[in-house]
C-alpha cells in the first residue's frame, strides 16, 4: 500500500524533499505543492523545519548510512 501524498498549499507540483529527522537521520520523500519553488519551500519548511534540499519532480534518493 502506497503512502498517501502529502500536499502543501495549492498546486499539483511534485517535489522530492531531503530533510533531517529529529533523530538526526537524513530522510527523503515526495510531496505536492505550489509550482513556485519559493512558496513551496516556505510551506514545506513549516512541516519539515530541518529541510535540506528540494528537487522538482519525483526522484529516488539514495542516502549513505555511513555519513549520517
Amino acid at each position: 500500500m502506497k503512502n498517501k501524498a502529502i500536499t502543501f498549499g495549492v498546486g499539483n507540483m511534485a517535489w522530492t524533499i531531503v530533510f533531517r529527522e529529529h533523530s538526526g537521520r537524513i530522510g527523503a520523500r515526495t510531496v505536492q505543492g505550489p509550482n513556485d519553488k519559493h512558496a513551496a519551500w516556505r510551506l514545506i519548511e513549516k512541516e519539515y523545519p530541518r529541510l535540506i534540499a528540494m528537487v522538482p519532480g519525483r526522484h529516488p534518493v539514495c542516502i549513505n548510512k555511513e555519513t549520517v
